[in-house]
């Protein structure tokens, strides 16, 4: 009965709506790209009857066709799944051999064949990063789930890293060290970035909670990183005025690493200032055998201003033969040798390095100096000089990181920034 009434109600809405429309014709008009089509609206209304009785039995015949439960087959689904995992697949090795436009193609191929899974969002994020978009839409759509958080961190940890960005880069690994405070690769960065910032309070406690997990540094990595540290607070204090607590910093930054020579250097010039010249004579003793270079021969040079230039040639001497195979011993040498006139003294220490091929610049400068104080002969002087112009500059400090060559030893490059990549090294 209630089937009965609902028809019926269907039909009389019809036949009002066909009589009204009987009642009030007129035409429709449809303007597409030049083209013009005009119809009765009788003729529309049948038009769209027929169509959508054809689209139901059309449904009808996909239903008994079965083509649902084709499309869902195990077997082409696994097919479908191995065709995405090839494309990913090419998509990863032209991005190892360095072919992002290859990479995003193949990336888009699997994406189209097995959808928008982490996989695939992460080398479209990687290689768009690479190709250096201006958007990243995978990015933006890994961030959306939670579980993405810390490898798309990682990737923002990356850019920073490489534009230098320091305090972004901080404020990365502070949020992942959230989730993760014991990864050893998160606590290093830690440490590096404190140190890039000149924030070295917060360095050593970084490097507290990484003495818990050496795993990502060696031993000796890890104390010298320390000792870089204790240095440079260690020059804060002296700037303060606060030489004794400086020399505490300086001398526990040479218990961990004996042979970190800026912290030796200014130990010593530390100690003369508070007169202790026993001490600094001892700590430079101990560095010269590991590490000499020309700043530490300089204050060798000028260690006891109460000596005559003899007992200095002696103290020098004595200093110089304990390590005679680095050329920094052979140059302090004729120096002294040169100032107090023990002339065969110096020109042994010079043929020396010119014998064993660790002859620089300087070496042949201070033949040519030798030459004019010994023999007043300007004509070798000249012979000499000449020689140098042609010699590399010898050892000196050197940043690993950009190629400057500041002249002093720096924690952190002024040109580039890096914490502790000034090192002391052959030109």
């Amino acid at each position: 009965m209630i089937r009965l009434t609902y028809f019926s109600i269907i039909g009389i809405v019809i036949a009002l709506c066909a009589y009204w429309i009987t009642s009030n014709p007129g035409q429709v008009l449809i303007n597409w790209q030049g083209w013009e089509i005009r119809l009765s609206v009788d003729v529309l209304i049948i038009l769209i009857v027929l169509y959508t009785f054809t689209f139901l039995m059309v449904l009808k015949l996909l239903r008994w066709l079965n083509i649902a439960n084709f499309l869902s087959n195990p077997k082409r689904l696994a097919t479908k799944r191995a065709k995405a995992e090839s494309h990913l697949d090419q998509a990863w090795g032209s991005y190892a051999l360095g072919d992002f436009e290859l990479a995003l193609k193949q990336g888009l191929k699997a994406k189209s064949a097995n959808g928008e899974n982490n996989s695939v969002l992460r080398l479209l994020a990687k290689v768009t990063q690479k190709l250096e978009k201006d958007e990243n839409p995978y990015l933006e759509k890994l961030k959306l789930s939670s579980g993405n958080n810390i490898w798309v961190h990682k990737q923002d940890l990356h850019k920073y890293l490489q534009d230098k960005n320091w305090p972004a880069a901080k404020e990365i690994v502070s949020l992942m060290l959230e989730e993760h405070p014991k990864n050893p690769y998160l606590l290093k960065e830690a440490i590096l970035l404190n140190a890039r910032l000149s924030d070295w309070e917060n360095a050593k406690n970084s490097i507290s909670s990484m003495e818990k997990n050496r795993s990502f540094f060696a031993k000796n990595d890890l104390n010298h990183i320390k000792a870089v540290v204790d240095y440079a607070l260690a020059l804060e204090e002296k700037a303060a005025g606060k030489k004794s607590e400086a020399l505490n910093l300086l001398k526990t930054s040479l218990n961990n690493d004996p042979s970190f020579a800026p912290a030796a250097l200014a130990a010593i010039k530390t100690l003369i200032e508070l007169g202790d010249i026993k001490t600094a004579e001892k700590t430079l003793k101990a560095i010269w055998k590991i590490a000499p270079n020309d700043e530490l021969s300089d204050v060798a040079l000028d260690l006891n201003p109460q000596e005559s230039s003899t007992e200095t040639y002696r103290r020098v001497k004595v200093l110089c033969d304990s390590a005679p195979h680095f050329a920094e011993s052979q140059h302090l040498l004729a120096k002294s040798a040169i100032a107090t006139k023990h002339w065969p003294e110096a020109r042994k220490a010079l043929d020396t390095l010119i014998g064993s091929d660790k002859a620089s610049k300087e070496t042949y400068m201070l033949l040519a100096k030798l030459e004019v104080k010994q023999k007043n002969d300007y004509e070798a002087e000249t012979k000499f000089q000449k020689i140098a112009e042609q010699k590399p500059l010898g050892n000196k400090w050197l940043c690993h990181a950009c190629g400057s060559s500041p002249q002093h030893y720096l924690p952190i490059c002024d040109e580039c920034g890096e914490f502790d990549s000034v090192k002391w090294s052959k030109n």
